[in-house]
């Protein structure tokens, strides 16, 4: 896990307790974000457990990018109220209907930008 700005944190596969519990202390951080669906199971479940309970405001972004996301992840985030999404392509989506407590969310696919500049400059995918 890694300091991002003042708001910010990226959580990764090293993320260990102890910094999910500070992140939970530290009320300056608005906003959580993962950069690969390749996370540790046990560390969305920590994830969920040591922050989202204590910190329901907080805003979760997915930024996969320029790669495919599969969301089937987020089962294990039962206490999400705030979710981001941007990526190319999205897989297990309808795992988002499951997350009862989830109060906002915003989807940026990004598939028509990449086939946009693919015709324009014919970019080799």
């Amino acid at each position: 896990m890694h300091l991002i700005n003042d708001e910010s944190y990226c959580i990764e596969n090293t993320t260990t307790k102890e910094e999910l519990l500070s992140l939970a202390n530290n009320l300056k951080i608005t906003h959580i974000e993962i950069k690969s669906d390749k996370i540790n199971s046990s560390i969305f479940e920590l994830l969920n457990d040591q922050v989202l309970v204590r910190r329901p405001e907080i805003h979760f972004w997915i930024l996969a990018g320029t790669r495919r996301c599969d969301l089937s992840f987020l089962s294990k985030l039962s206490d999400l109220k705030n979710l981001h999404i941007r990526c190319v392509e999205v897989k297990n989506q309808e795992t988002i209907s499951n997350l009862s407590k989830l109060k906002f969310l915003e989807v940026d696919i990004l598939v028509w930008i990449v086939l946009i500049f693919y015709h324009i400059y014919q970019i080799k995918l």
